[in-house]
């Protein structure tokens, strides 16, 4: 039995939390450059609960980049949503599929007599065997948590007062100066910024 892979496409949601996630497409039911069809009907099922993520299928154990959970959606493609490790190469890789610079995947199967394939892992590349697939979204994980911070210290800084309110009425003054304003009540900030700009 060879390891065989193919490449296909990386498809990068929002990252939920550090140190950031990914939804990939490892295969689907179309023809690829070396004039195969991988059909999802043919997977050995069950898939594994997981599988790990490499860069340019590396045997190494200190190349791998992350870890997913693979399933088959209702279009028939193999897919995997998983988490980037949090060592340096993972999130290297994971900067490189948020900028948009590393767009492709390849799964990696073993090949059975009987006519299926059995998933046992993935990985980044450089080359897809797919030409037209893409990466159709990317996000930086904490992309929302840096604005609000930005928008907080920018605020604090110009003198806006930090408060809690409602419909323009102070309901409790935040004091900066004991710490009270770390925390869930930056969001009054935003929240008063909002305020003063319908205003």
């Amino acid at each position: 039995m060879n390891l065989s892979k193919k490449r296909v496409s990386a498809v990068v949601g929002p990252s939920l939390s550090d140190p950031g996630e990914f939804d990939v497409i490892l295969s689907n039911d179309t023809l690829d450059r070396d004039g195969e069809v991988l059909l999802s009907t043919r997977w050995k099922q069950p898939l594994p609960e997981s599988i790990q993520f490499n860069v340019d299928h590396s045997d190494h154990v200190g190349d791998i980049v992350g870890s997913g959970a693979p399933f088959i959606d209702d279009a028939g493609n193999l897919r995997v949503r998983g988490k980037f490790a949090s060592s340096e190469l993972g999130q290297h890789i994971r900067g490189l599929v948020n900028e948009r610079h590393l767009r492709w995947v390849s799964v990696e199967f073993l090949r059975h007599k009987d006519g299926t394939h059995e998933l046992v892992g993935g990985a980044f590349v450089k080359i897809p065997s797919h030409p037209t697939a893409r990466v159709l979204a990317s996000k930086a994980a904490n992309g929302d948590a840096a604005l609000i911070q930005a928008v907080h210290d920018a605020a604090y800084w110009l003198g806006a007062a930090c408060a809690v309110m409602d419909d323009g009425v102070v309901v409790e003054d935040i004091d900066l100066a004991d710490g009270a304003a770390d925390g869930a009540n930056k969001a009054a900030v935003l929240r008063l910024l909002r305020l003063k700009l319908r205003s």
